[in-house]
Order: C-alpha cells, then structure tokens, then sequence
C-alpha cells in the first residue's frame, strides 16, 4: 500500500502513482480503474473526436415546422429522443478532455433506450461525463412537438466520485434561442454510497417545443444512463406556447488573489507531515533530527543559515486504513496516539523549533505553527465503537455520531497538545483530511459547516486541500472552511505542466493556494517538482502561501537534503530560494 495520498479518481486511468488511488476494492490498496473512454469501440468513442463541436451549431429557426400527420407514431405518446445525438457544450472548456474521459455525443448511449443496471465505472451503457465546471446536453426535436416530462438515469459512486449533477435543470424553446426552464432541482441526494437513480418527471401540463436542454453542474464524474423526453409529435391544442425564462446573473465568490501571509496568519510555507503509518513505525514518527533541515535551513556547506517551513500539518499516511471495516474507534485513538508519541512528531518538531532558535540566535517570541488533523467519519461505518469510553457504541450513519466523534478528535488533541505545554510550537487550527466534499450527501455540509463553526468556537481556524477540481472546490467557503489550497496533481500524471497552470489560474479566482508537491526521488518525480517551481516563478504563485506534499518522515525533502547526487540535492536548496521568492529558473 502507498503511503501517499490519494490520486483524483479522473486521474486513475493513468498508472499507479505514489498516491494511492480514491477507488478500491479491498483495504489492500487494490486499485479500481475509473472508465477509459478512449479504449471504448463504440461509434464516435474515438481518441480523436472533437467533444464540444459534435454535433454543429442548433439550426437556425425562423418560423415553426411541424410533424406530418402521416407518420406512423404520430399521435403515439414516446420518447421523443430515442436514437437522437445531443450537441453537448461545457463550461470551461479548456479543462475538458476530449476523447479520453468523457463520453462521445455520437457514441449512441445517451438515448438507445438501453439502462444499465450495473453500478460499474466499466459498464459501457454509462455516458461519462468529466472535469470542467458544466454541461448542457441539447436535442432537437426535428419539429415543434408537445413535450410533458422527461427521465434521467444517474450512477452513484461516492468512493470513485461519480456523483448526482448539482443545479440541474431542463429547459424547452422553440427556436433554440429563447428558453422556458420547466423544472428545477438544485440537487440530487443520495441515500446510499453506491445506487441507481432512476428519476421520472411529468410537468404537470403541455407544452410546445423543438428543442429540449439539460443543464447541470459537474463535480468530478457524472454518469448518465439514460435520457429520455416524453411527448408526441403531434401538437396538441392543450400545448402551451414557452414563456422565455429570464436568465439570472450567476454570481461567483471571485477575489482574483492568491491567498497570501498577511491572510494566513503569517503563515508562508506549511509542511505536510506524515505521521502514523500502521505496521510501520519508523515511518510513523517524527524524530529531532529528522525536522532540523525542514525547521531550518541548511547551505550546501551544511552550516544553518535561516529558518524553512514555519507552519507543519500532521496527518495520517494514505496507508492509514480510513475506511471500513478496518477503520474504528481503536484505529483513531491510535492515530492521536501516534500523533503524540513522547518524543517524537509534535514533541521532536518543538524541540528541533528550540533548538534552530538557540542556533541561530533568535531570542524573538517565533514560533513553530502547527496544524492537527481531522479524521473523515464514513456513514458507511455503522459499528465503530466506544470512542469516548461512555458505553455508547457510535454508528457513523447517524449524524449525532459523526458529530460525537468529530468533538472527541478536536478535543482530545487539543487537551493533549496544550498538556505538553509547549515553549516553541503554536497550534493554529484543523485539517479537513478528506479531500472531495461529498456533495450528494445531504447531511455533509452540515455536518463540515457544524466542524469548522466548532472549530471556531474555540479559537482556531481550519484549513482543506482539495484535489484537482475535487468536488466543492469552487464553493469551499460555504462549508465554514477558512482557507484552502488545490493539488494540481501534476507530480502523478504524464500529460505536461498544463495542469499546473490551470491550478494557478483556478486558486488565484477562488483565493486558493497551490500545493507543492513531489511524488518521489527518481529523475522523473524531481522534473516534475521542478516545473511546479518554474511555473510559480513564471505566473507569481511563488510570492503567496504554499502548502508542500512530499512522502511521509522523513520523506523527499529530507532525502535531498542528505543526497550526494546533484540534481536531488538541488530540490532542498531550490525550495529554499522558492520559499524566499527568489527562484529563477532561467539561472538553472
């Protein structure tokens, strides 16, 4: 099992990386392959497709046509788009991959009448939809018909990230320019992980109609089964004529700024420390020597020069066993246990943080910013255990026990950490572990917005990195959490540094940060770090905060520190000039 996080489902197609993928089979580590659409034989499934453009443009509609009375099926009440491609456009473009995630238009899936029964990510009766904001799916008709409902077959698939659309919406125009929003749901809700939602709609009246669009947000993946539009083609005289919907002004939480010290209570650089590595204890605990490099600075001459990192987050490694059945109350009071073994990780960091202090003269009141994790509680967890020595065996289903064994984790590390009563270390706030927001949950966001107002409640702030474009992303502010940085997962893919890029651009609109991150020691893994470094010196990201992924302890930072082979050896230092925003790349 990988001792790295994990790796965005839409990612998993590519080989297994050092981050350990979001879907498996077993607690193993087994790894569940998400859809490749690309190897998908079925027509207009090809590499080369262009997804956004197929089909053309809606046709131009200056007058209404109408179906001949002569067709067979003409009074016949049918699915009004069985057989028909869909022109499908999404929001953001540009980080919508086509040909090889998201399912073809021509491919024939979306309407054949076909519904899948099987909750499989390799099952081809699923239209996979990936990555970028949105989607509208638009048919046309043909002629004017009269339109009354509709259906919509969707997979769920929380461990993969196949979740229910958000905002999704059905609209009817005669012209294909002018719009009547029929029906509105602002969310599906799941009430299990894994299900099939097989979802019918009549609106309750006629209603006149060529064209019929589906909207919805994308979190991630959706997969669609099935469409279908009821009517007939003939136009029954009960047929409304639309009544064009006024389009609403969406309005974003933009601020167009990187987060930044000054917002971050002077936090520039924060070290993601990996503690607790269950059969692996050498991995699990932090010792002092192991921290002096990250604390403090050394040059080549290995003579201490400055501080680092001032800000340290300890978490369990990926091989932690989060989820069922091995996940329980035992394994989290082994967690806070290891977090805060005598003499090692928070103690050895305090320690390490004195020691620099002495070394370098520092009689000033700095102090080491520490960050303490939150532990994810899975619904499907149902028997896990006496956590708070109280007899009451928590049932991870019910909302109060989340709730419960949320408030043991906060407060038992809190107590813990202030017992020590440490002279050089700060405890400033909260992780949120889990790195997608389940949005189909419908009790997530209460129970992450009743987290982080606790949190608050007792003076500190919480922090959340969510993968590349992991669902809640672009909301994160509304779950109470006080900031937050994006992985751009370029470390673990082969695709080049547009990834990095685009995470730049997205964390500066939502005031983010991006996350460093390096996958490994070899030649490859080093390459790739480079470029995050070169990007953020090339698009100004370097100047804000940066949070840093490595492996656990003593992890890759510490290994290039110790190397004698240059190129490795440059990683620590180069860091180090990134950190005091004084990376040129063009010097290497």
């Amino acid at each position: 099992m990988s001792k790295k996080m994990r790796l965005p489902t839409f990612f998993a197609v590519l080989p297994l990386a050092k981050r350990a993928p979001m879907c498996y089979d077993s607690f193993k580590g087994k790894k569940r392959q998400p859809p490749r659409a690309a190897n998908e034989k079925k027509k207009g499934q090809g590499q080369n497709m262009i997804y956004r453009n197929d089909p053309a443009e809606l046709p131009v509609v200056d007058a209404p046509s109408y179906w001949d009375s002569s067709e067979k099926d003409y009074r016949k009440v049918q699915n009004l788009i069985r057989g028909l491609t869909p022109r499908i456009t999404a929001g953001d473009e540009g980080d919508v991959t086509a040909g090889t995630l998201n399912s073809q238009p021509a491919c024939g899936v979306l309407t054949d009448g076909r519904v899948p029964k099987k909750i499989d990510y390799d099952e081809k009766k699923w239209f996979k939809f990936a990555r970028g904001q949105s989607r509208e799916v638009i048919f046309d008709l043909r002629h004017t018909s009269t339109v009354t409902g509709f259906r919509i077959v969707l997979m769920h698939k929380a461990e993969g990230g196949v979740y229910y659309p958000s905002e999704f919406t059905v609209a009817l125009s005669e012209d294909g320019k002018s719009w009547e929003k029929v029906f509105v749901n602002k969310q599906f809700y799941a009430r299990d992980p894994d299900e099939i939602l097989d979802y019918k709609k009549d609106f309750g009246e006629k209603l006149a109609a060529r064209f019929v669009r589906f909207s919805f947000e994308l979190d991630v993946w959706v997969f669609i089964g099935q469409l279908e539009v009821y009517g007939t083609k003939v136009l029954q005289r009960a047929a409304r004529p639309l009544k064009p919907t006024r389009p609403r002004r969406r309005k974003e939480h933009t601020v167009d700024r990187w987060l930044m010290p000054e917002d971050f209570m002077g936090i520039r650089e924060l070290l993601l420390a990996y503690n607790c590595h269950p059969g692996r204890e050498d991995q699990g605990r932090w010792t002092v020597e192991q921290f002096l490099p990250y604390v403090g600075y050394y040059d080549r001459g290995g003579r201490l020069c400055d501080y680092f990192f001032d800000a340290y987050l300890f978490l369990p490694f990926a091989a932690f066993p989060m989820r069922v059945p091995a996940c329980n109350a035992d394994l989290w009071r082994m967690y806070v246990d290891n977090t805060f073994a005598t003499g090692y990780n928070t103690d050895a960091l305090d320690f390490a943080f004195g020691e620099t202090k002495r070394r370098l003269g520092d009689t000033s009141d700095r102090r080491a910013k520490v960050f303490l994790s939150i532990l994810y509680p899975f619904k499907i967890q149902t028997k896990f255990g006496d956590l708070c020595g109280d007899g009451d065996f928590l049932d991870m289903s019910k909302l109060k026990d989340r709730k419960k064994a949320i408030k043991w984790l906060i407060d038992t590390q809190l107590a813990l950490f202030r017992s020590r009563n440490y002279q050089y270390s700060e405890l400033c706030g909260f992780y949120w572990f889990e790195e997608s927001i389940l949005i189909s949950d419908r009790d997530e966001k209460e129970m992450l917005q009743w987290t982080t107002d606790y949190v608050r409640s007792l003076g500190y702030k919480t922090i959340w990195i969510p993968y590349y474009r992991a669902s809640g992303y672009n909301k994160w502010w509304e779950y109470g959490v006080d900031y937050a940085c994006m992985q751009p997962n370029h470390s673990f893919r082969d695709d080049g540094v547009d990834l990095i890029h685009s995470a730049a651009e997205i964390t500066k609109k939502y005031g983010m940060c991006v996350e460093m991150e390096i996958g490994g020691t070899s030649e490859a893994y080093v390459a790739k770090y480079n470029d995050y470094l070169r990007v953020g010196a090339e698009t100004g990201f370097m100047d804000s905060v940066h949070m840093y992924y490595q492996g656990g302890g003593p992890g890759e930072f510490y290994e290039a520190y110790r190397s004698a082979d240059r190129t490795l050896n440059d990683v620590y230092h180069n860091t180090y000039l990134f950190t005091q925003n004084r990376y040129r790349p063009e010097e290497k």
